[in-house]
C-alpha cells in the first residue's frame, strides 16, 4: 500500500544528470542511472523496491538513512555510503524512520568504507575480493584487535566500540584502496579465517 502522501513511480528508466531532490517517492521496478556526484543529490523518505541503481561516478560520503531498499541491485563505486536505521540521523519526532536495506545485491560494486547499521545485513549480497565485508564487527572487536595485522591495517577497527560502532551490522572495504596502509597479501588469508568475514 502506497502512503497517501507518496508518489509511486513504477517501471521507469530514470537518468539523474543534474542537481536533484527526491522526496516522498516509491520507486518500484525502476532502472535508475545516477550521473552526478553525491553533493548534487538530496534524498528524503524514499523507498526502492526491485529496482536497479547504477552510479556512473564515484559516489562518496552519502547517508541513505531515510531510504528503504528491498530486492535492489547496485552498480558502481560507493565510498563512505551508509545504509540502514541510523539513530543519530536528523528525523522529526513525528516521523517514522524508514531506513533499511534487505535482499539487495552489491556484487557489481566497489565498496570502500560502506556501512549498514541496525539492519539485516546478511540478507544482502556483497562483492568478492578484493572487496571484503565484516558482519557485526563490534561483537568481534576484541578478536580483531588481538590479531597481529601487517603494517597499519588495524586502523580499520578503530571506533567499533563507540555508540555508532556497536550498531554496525556490516562494514565493507576494497583492499585496493588500502594499500597505503599495507601491501601485504597475507591480509587475505587472515581475513579468510574469520567466520564473520565475507570475501
Amino acid at each position: 500500500m502506497v502512503p497517501f502522501d507518496y508518489t509511486l513511480v513504477e517501471g521507469e528508466k530514470i537518468i539523474i544528470d543534474n542537481s536533484s531532490y527526491w522526496g516522498e517517492t516509491i520507486f518500484k521496478n525502476c532502472n535508475i542511472t545516477i550521473n552526478v556526484t553525491s553533493k548534487f543529490l538530496v534524498t528524503r523518505n524514499l523507498s526502492f523496491i526491485n529496482s536497479k541503481l547504477i552510479f556512473k561516478k564515484r559516489f562518496t560520503n552519502y547517508c541513505w538513512a531515510d531510504c528503504f531498499f528491498d530486492s535492489c541491485s547496485f552498480e558502481g563505486q560507493l565510498s563512505g555510503n551508509d545504509f540502514g536505521n541510523w539513530p543519530s540521523y536528523f528525523v522529526r519526532d513525528d516521523e517514522k524512520r524508514i531506513g533499511d536495506i534487505v535482499n539487495c545485491d552489491f556484487s557489481k560494486c566497489d565498496l570502500a568504507s560502506c556501512r549498514i547499521l541496525d539492519s539485516s545485513a546478511e540478507s544482502n549480497r556483497f562483492p568478492e575480493w578484493p572487496n571484503f565485508t565484516l558482519f557485526d564487527p563490534a561483537l568481534h572487536v576484541e578478536l580483531l584487535r588481538s590479531i597481529k595485522w601487517p603494517d597499519n591495517f588495524d586502523f580499520l577497527f578503530e571506533g567499533l566500540d563507540d555508540d555508532i560502532g556497536t550498531k554496525i551490522s556490516s562494514v565493507s572495504w576494497n583492499f585496493k584502496y588500502l594499500t597505503k596502509y599495507t601491501t601485504s597479501y597475507k591480509v587475505y588469508d587472515m581475513l579468510n579465517e574469520l567466520p564473520f568475514a565475507k570475501l
